[in-house]
């Protein structure tokens, strides 16, 4: 960091204007003011917020810095992702944070942590964390489903937080532990007694939205199990984040759990955050059912209101509290109670439907693919700048990531459908034109390869990127090897998204079913709608659950939950929310301290709706002896200052 600090140190001056630091002879000012802990490691996030404020406040500036300076920033974040790809293929003896563990014993608890917190696949994360719990001790937790028993929770789910706090104390330092979900978990254990304490929860779905709201049902005590059916993440496209998403993955350890996240701003992969969520939620002693998938609901038998899970498996696991739908916009649970899906504008006609491509290159992380990333990632195109699309948006992550919008024509004139003649309709189902029968695969391909070849030229001509000819060429289509199918399709999308009738099912007898994500309502995917409203769903999914475990009446619970849902739809892109959402962080003051270092903020929003939207901030009525302390200050206030004038005055 002190080398790349010196690169930085020509700008240093307009990027630290007002901020003061010591410059000593071993190091710059620049290096002062990163160095938060004095440990040699340059805090790459207020990096970025001083950047970020400096660019307000001399936009003229920053573009001159920039155009120097850039390609060291992006310099910065690549050391700790290593380019983003080669995360999967780093070495386990160092840790997330770069911190060398090299000379451990292999089978040491923080060898295994390290290899724990590296890991992206499924096999790896659970083989890892099975290690974690064989050094403390402690029983799986991911016991045979046929042996799992068919009751109630125990109510241990306290206890689940004290084996967390555990391994946190027996690793110790910031290299090894989750700093953030340690804080909630030491106060979740303080309190005692939780509001799902005792209540069971069935996650349909292991996807982004998913894990988020089984962590989030954890945390408030319930016993929680997911049930998805792939074996593994196969998911390979990008998810836009909005500030405050940002903000969460951070709070629940993605600095340490999630290798390449410092190579990433408002971006990142589906499976990347899959990754992260699912290290969180093993930690909190979520269980994953993999390769299990969904069929039907059934009342539980007995006394008991809670609902059994039929699967294709060879057990039913029941007695669930709720269930909690996260399994797309074609959710098997909907289908099942009965549920339509209806146009978030109220409207029934069929609307305009547009056509989008997806697809994903291999990325070997070599030195050309650094170059293509050097250049304004992530980049978008409008109409007319690359020939043959609408829209096209490039990424470069584990992939290289593109999607665009398509004219119906263009795919056409390249021989990409079967019969052009067949109806464009919401679905892909058979009979449609974009029904997967109805695509030939290769020329898809080599549609896609003309128009990232056609991209590549342009980024040539705007910045003269050194880019060879035969860049796409040389770069495979991924395939999904579980399913067999190459990360290519193309997909009918529109602004008119359609939406679950209901957030929620609660009938007399039976517990509440809820739907969070796509399930409950189509992201508009430009918009970046996908995780930031899916995890407000699921935000709101573990609030209503807390509400129906303290008994409030079906009545209340359901105008409740209509209401959540009301506000999450107005959420909007173009002000990220901030016409319905409260801001999300609290900046202390003053913001910076005499050593010119940004001191933190505190993160507010949590699974209360106060928190988060501005129709719920309502402010408390005072209690009676509340009102007594505030005449009681009024009256001092009003009594000093009469006796401060009363001998001013003439006579």
């Amino acid at each position: 960091p002190l080398d790349w600090c010196e690169r930085l140190s020509e700008g240093e001056d307009w990027l630290l204007k007002g901020r003061q630091a010591a410059r000593t002879s071993q190091s710059s000012a620049l290096h002062e003011v990163l160095d938060v802990e004095g440990s040699g490691r340059l805090d790459l996030d207020l990096l970025w917020s001083i950047l970020q404020q400096r660019i307000e406040e001399d936009p003229a500036g920053a573009s001159s810095w920039l155009d120097k300076q850039w390609s060291y920033v992006r310099d910065s974040y690549r050391q700790v992702g290593k380019g983003r790809g080669a995360a999967v293929s780093r070495r386990a003896e160092v840790t997330a944070r770069g911190t060398c563990i090299e000379g451990l014993p292999g089978d040491s608890l923080a060898a295994v942590w390290g290899r724990y917190v590296q890991a992206v696949d499924v096999d790896d994360i659970t083989s890892a964390f099975a290690d974690l719990q064989g050094h403390l001790g402690l029983p799986s937790l991911a016991a045979p489903p046929a042996a799992r028993p068919r009751k109630a929770c125990s109510g241990d789910g306290i206890q689940r937080f004290r084996l967390f706090d555990q391994l946190t104390r027996e690793l110790g330092g910031p290299d090894c532990c989750v700093p953030q979900l340690t804080q909630r978990c030491n106060q979740i254990v303080g309190q005692g007694s939780q509001m799902l304490q005792g209540h069971r929860a069935a996650i349909i779905g292991a996807g982004p939205i998913g894990l988020r709201t089984a962590l989030e049902l954890a945390l408030l005590g319930a016993d929680v199990e997911v049930f998805e059916a792939r074996g593994a993440f196969t998911r390979m496209n990008v998810l836009k984040l909005w500030d405050w998403v940002v903000e969460d993955v951070k709070g629940l350890g993605a600095k340490t759990l999630l290798p390449a996240f410092a190579a990433y701003y408002d971006y990142m992969g589906i499976r990347e955050m899959q990754a992260m969520l699912l290290k969180v939620c093993l930690l909190l002693g979520v269980t994953i059912h993999w390769k299990v998938r969904f069929q039907d609901l059934c009342p539980s038998g007995g006394d008991v209101v809670a609902w059994d899970i039929i699967t294709d498996s060879n057990f039913t696991p029941g007695n669930f509290s709720a269930v909690v739908a996260c399994d797309g916009w074609h959710s098997s649970v909907a289908k099942g109670l009965g549920i339509r899906r209806v146009r978030a504008d109220g409207e029934d006609a069929e609307p305009d439907w547009e056509i989008a491509v997806v697809t994903n290159f291999e990325n070997p992380c070599r030195p050309e693919d650094a170059v293509l990333s050097d250049w304004q990632w992530p980049r978008a195109f409008g109409d007319g700048e690359v020939a043959g699309v609408r829209r096209i948006l490039y990424f470069q992550g584990e992939t290289h990531y593109f999607i665009m919008t398509v004219d119906r024509q263009v795919l056409d004139e390249s021989s990409v459908f079967v019969d052009a003649s067949l109806p464009l309709a919401g679905n892909r189902s058979s009979g449609t034109l974009l029904a997967p029968e109805n695509i030939v695969m290769t020329r898809l391909e080599a549609f896609v390869r003309q128009i990232a070849a056609s991209f590549t030229e342009v980024a040539k001509q705007e910045s003269g990127l050194a880019v060879g000819d035969g860049f796409w060429d040389a770069r495979q289509v991924l395939r999904d090897e579980e399913r067999g199918t190459m990360e290519l399709s193309a997909f009918p999308y529109t602004e008119c998204l359609r939406m679950s009738e209901t957030p929620m099912v609660l009938q007399d007898g039976h517990a509440p079913v809820l739907f969070a994500g796509d399930a409950l309502q189509e992201p508009f995917w430009p918009y970046g709608e996908g995780c930031s409203k899916g995890f407000l769903s699921a935000l709101d999914t573990a609030w209503i659950m807390g509400r129906w475990a303290s008994g409030v009446s079906h009545e209340v619970l359901l105008v409740e939950r209509e209401m959540l849902f009301n506000c999450q739809l107005h959420t909007h892109e173009s002000h990220q929310g901030k016409e319905v959402l409260l801001p999300h962080e609290q900046k202390p003051w003053p913001e910076w301290d005499f050593q010119g270092r940004r001191r933190p903020s505190t993160y507010l929003y949590s699974h209360d709706p106060s928190t988060r939207y501005r129709a719920c901030s309502v402010k408390k009525e005072l209690t009676k002896g509340q009102k007594l302390v505030v005449v009681g200050v009024v009256f001092l206030l009003t009594s000093l200052v009469v006796c401060l004038l009363l001998p001013q005055m003439p006579q």
